[in-house]
């Protein structure tokens, strides 16, 4: 049924646009729910700004069909923004702390290692694909293995924290 479907959806590319723009929107609204950076404002203005570059971005400069390097980069810088300002503030502000074995510390690690690495990657990824195909090779080889790395850190934290319920359990009604 291959032959059905358009010509534009047979990539993944719209796939890798999705996820730039709804990763930082889950765990930007993550860190922003957090107590203890609520208070920064400047947090809030990147993650509305990042929400109108998408828009902006695919309504007028690019096809959300085509895999978009500035949506990556600006991914990156979005979620660099708010795991450093995660680190930062909990290691100076001492009124509300965290324990080293709460969720945020492991998503906010798994993400700024992840991120960290793969800015730079993605930033020349095109670039070095038209000059050294080996080199770009090994710079995706790179990307997936710090993508390995992200999620065992995720499930790390996931196992780490498996008994300590942070929602509400779902109530069955007995029928």
């Amino acid at each position: 049924y291959t032959y059905k479907i358009p010509e534009q959806f047979k990539n993944n590319n719209i796939l890798y646009n999705l996820i730039a723009f709804i990763k930082p929107l889950l765990v930007g609204l993550y860190i922003l729910k957090l107590k203890q950076l609520k208070t920064l404002t400047y947090l809030r203005i990147v993650y509305v700004v990042f929400i109108l570059f998408t828009i902006v971005n695919f309504t007028f400069l690019e096809n959300i069909f085509t895999y978009s390097t500035h949506m990556v980069i600006a991914e990156s810088i979005v979620l660099l923004i708010f795991t450093m300002t995660f680190f930062l503030n909990s290691m100076i502000d001492d009124e509300i702390p965290l324990p080293l074995n709460h969720p945020a510390y492991f998503l906010c690690t798994a993400t700024g290692i992840f991120e960290s690495i793969n800015f730079f990657i993605y930033l020349f990824i095109f670039p070095v694909f038209y000059t050294n195909q080996d080199f770009a090779d090994l710079l995706m080889n790179i990307s997936g293995v710090a993508f390995i790395i992200y999620g065992l850190i995720l499930a790390a934290g996931l196992f780490y924290n498996r008994h300590e319920f942070r929602f509400k359990k779902a109530v069955l009604q007995n029928e």
